[in-house]
């Protein structure tokens, strides 16, 4: 319906095809109804509230709700938190900021609107993860913690006990079981490593007996705040969130029922009664099933808060709007669909107090390809997956250089602090100091670093490993030091993003030219150098959008996504050029920090007994695709002296013709040539559960996928260390 006003004569296009005059007190009467309902809308506005939980903040981001491609981020509320030396938290404390915080957005609105009326349509929650935090059951005011919230950095000084006590219960297990390490990382998506829930939970069952025994109920510390709000003790676990425990079981689904993992729980002596049920507010996404024409009958496992609980009268907003609140998400799959990152070809690059590389992947189209060993798989709901890899410190080291060897043009990076004008200029310093000789300062500072100050998780997953620089000179400087670091981490992330890029190439992603890096966190926001230095690195496009609170606008986003029968999966949005920088990869950079990645590579083996193996890297000598498929096969020879890897038609032609020593580091291995040649012997293998099946020797694997190729290396490297 049109209204059109000129003058003191007013015409309506009705919706039934006849027009109906001013003049008469029936059209007079319509004809204020109409306008009044015009202005009742256009006086209320709808909100979506987004809550951020990080390791040091809590946020509360308030966005317009329109269904459009624009952001509305309307107004930002930040309040910090504690932590403590174990990595832990205390529930009830972040129950009290992420109050204050919505609190303070919604005092933000009513002063806004000035009395005028307004709706909070949803509000969504993402958090760190993992967490979990043991509760007795209240009466009427919800869940009551009784344990700190247990975290992914555990500080536990027994922790390496634990975990590996874990993976010995799982090596004696029977074969009639049916579960040993591999099979374990494939139902649950993640390996058995400290950061998450199995081996915590067997830590404070050995450790604290009388603390376990009074937890009724383990739940995450988003459901916790959820259950505060709506004084139910029943409140469901977002399957995101219970896919980030490592105790959940991918095999599950909404149709099935969503379940824990009960073969590793019966491990450490629990069952699927000590936890909450699982459940997928933005199961519609994606799912046919869960779609029909009424928006809110499709909005399985959200919430409303009651009138019987206090935040009833403090929030009377939420019950006037009917408020759905949607269970929580972990922040790095808000972080993925806040960055863009939606489609098979993009891949999220974050770098804040941590770094993570990852992916979305679509559940049906990989329910058979095995998930690439030093990788996690963790679920966005019901239909889409993320996977990819994390280390525990990015930006984190350098607050560290900062604080403890005082340079002044280091840039402070932290995700949970934006960055100022003066950090924009120390960035532009160090972007200074490298364009004084480029060469020099780039790949002659001969430093060698391991960087896990904090230990590492993906893709080695050891629990013990320290933080190590090497090389130090009378003349290294300390801007040496930072862009030795910065190198480090790109080079940790590049084992991660080259698993990845073979999977996406063995799923048929098509040309790998295609793939692009998506960037964000505020450790790379302001640091074009670093940026330039990992699109050298991966040797690939790094796209850096200037994307305001991306964890935050993913979980907008995905409430858009069910509120309004979107899919930003299948529709992913596009890059804003306007705003958008790209670094494209320098090949003659790339080349020499494939070299030096080669020095991490082999001090990463001095310390810890083994070589993280680039399972996508070039072959050294016919500078191919070392995993591609030759028709049908893949061939791959390691040398056990040093652990490096070829093809193996290219390493038998170097013999050949007089090669005695490794094409890469020039180690003695091929002396006895007649050895050499009687360990190339083939003998067939069980051992691979995927797809295909590799041949096992001494150091020759021979798999029909580079899927396969990926078991193939996850066997060459347990092979050396004893293990698997």
């Amino acid at each position: 319906m049109v209204v059109v006003a000129r003058r003191y004569t007013l015409r309506l296009n009705c919706h039934r095809g006849g027009v109906v005059r001013a003049g008469s007190r029936k059209s007079g009467l319509f004809v204020l109804k109409v306008l009044l309902q015009i202005n009742m809308r256009c006086m209320t506005e709808d909100y979506i509230f987004a809550i951020d939980i990080g390791s040091s903040s809590c946020r509360c981001a308030v966005y317009a709700d329109v269904c459009n491609e624009n952001d509305h981020l309307v107004h930002l509320v930040q309040l910090p938190v504690s932590t403590s030396s174990m990595g832990t938290f205390d529930a009830d404390e972040i129950v009290r900021c992420v109050d204050s915080c919505v609190g303070k957005a919604l005092d933000f609105v009513r002063n806004k609107r000035y009395g005028s009326r307004f709706r909070v349509r949803a509000v969504g929650f993402d958090c760190f993860a993992m967490s979990l935090v043991g509760c007795v059951l209240g009466d009427g005011a919800g869940l009551c913690a009784v344990t700190p919230v247990y975290t992914y950095a555990n500080g536990h000084p027994k922790k390496e006990k634990y975990t590996n006590e874990l993976k010995r219960r799982v090596a004696n297990l029977p074969p009639a079981a049916g579960l040993d390490l591999w099979s374990l990382h494939q139902e649950t998506g993640t390996p058995i490593h400290a950061s998450y829930a199995a081996p915590q939970l067997l830590c404070l069952r050995q450790e604290q007996p009388d603390l376990f025994r009074q937890v009724r109920r383990w739940t995450t510390l988003t459901t916790y705040i959820l259950s505060k709000w709506t004084g139910n003790n029943d409140i469901k676990i977002g399957i995101s969130e219970a896919s980030w425990t490592g105790i959940f079981d991918r095999r599950s689904s909404l149709k099935s029922g969503l379940k824990w993992h009960e073969g590793l729980l019966d491990i450490i002596g629990m069952n699927s009664d000590d936890f909450s049920e699982i459940g997928d507010s933005y199961c519609r996404i994606g799912d046919t099933e869960m779609c029909c024409d009424d928006a809110n009958k499709c909005l399985r496992d959200t919430l409303s808060i009651p009138n019987s609980v206090k935040y009833y009268e403090k929030w009377p907003e939420f019950h006037r709007s009917q408020t759905k609140l949607f269970l929580g998400i972990g922040d790095g799959a808000a972080a993925n669909v806040g960055s863009k990152a939606t489609d098979p070809k993009s891949i999220a690059l974050t770098v804040g107090t941590s770094a993570a590389i990852r992916i979305v992947i679509n559940d049906d189209k990989f329910r058979h390809e095995p998930i690439p060993e030093g990788l996690w798989c963790y679920k966005i709901n019901n239909s889409y997956s993320l996977l990819g890899g994390a280390l525990t410190d990015g930006g984190s080291i350098y607050r560290w250089l900062q604080n403890t060897l005082k340079i002044d043009n280091a840039l402070e990076m932290d995700d949970e602090i934006k960055c100022d004008d003066s950090e924009t200029s120390r960035g532009d310093a160090l972007l200074e100091h490298v364009n004084q000789d480029e060469d020099r300062n780039l790949f002659q500072h001969n430093l060698t670093v391991l960087p896990f100050p904090n230990g590492e998780r993906s893709p080695g997953w050891i629990d013990n490993t320290t933080g190590t620089i090497t090389g130090i000179k009378h003349s290294t400087t300390p801007n040496d030091i930072i862009i030795a670091h910065l190198q480090a981490i790109g080079y940790r992330l590049k084992e991660i993003y080259d698993r990845l890029k073979v999977y996406l190439t063995d799923a048929g992603s098509g040309d790998r030219t295609e793939i692009k890096i998506l960037c964000s966190g505020t450790a790379l926001q302001k640091n074009t150098v670093w940026k330039k230095i990992l699109a050298d690195i991966f040797g690939a496009l790094l796209v850096s959008e200037t994307i305001h609170e991306a964890t935050s606008r993913g979980v907008y986003q995905l409430i858009q996504c069910c509120l309004h029968k979107k899919n930003v999966f299948v529709f992913p949005e596009a890059i804003n050029l306007y705003n958008a920088v790209v670094f494209e990869e320098n090949l003659v950079h790339h080349k020499r920090y494939i070299a030096l990645k080669e020095k991490q590579d082999s001090l990463y083996s001095m310390f810890y007994g083994h070589r993280v193996i680039d399972c996508s890297s070039e072959c050294s000598i016919c500078m191919e695709s070392l995993y591609a498929p030759i028709n049908g096969m893949v061939q791959v020879t390691k040398i056990e002296e040093c652990q490096h890897v070829f093809h193996q038609q290219c390493i038998e032609h170097w013999k050949a013709h007089g090669g005695k020593t490794c094409p890469i580091c020039r180690s003695v291995c091929f002396e006895d040539k007649e050895e050499s040649d009687s360990a190339l012997g083939l003998q067939s293998s069980s051992w691979f559960r995927g797809t295909a099946t590799p041949l096992l020797t001494n150091n020759v694997y021979v798999a029909a996928s580079a899927t396969a190729a990926l078991a193939a290396a996850y066997m060459l490297r347990n092979s050396h260390t004893g293990t698997g």
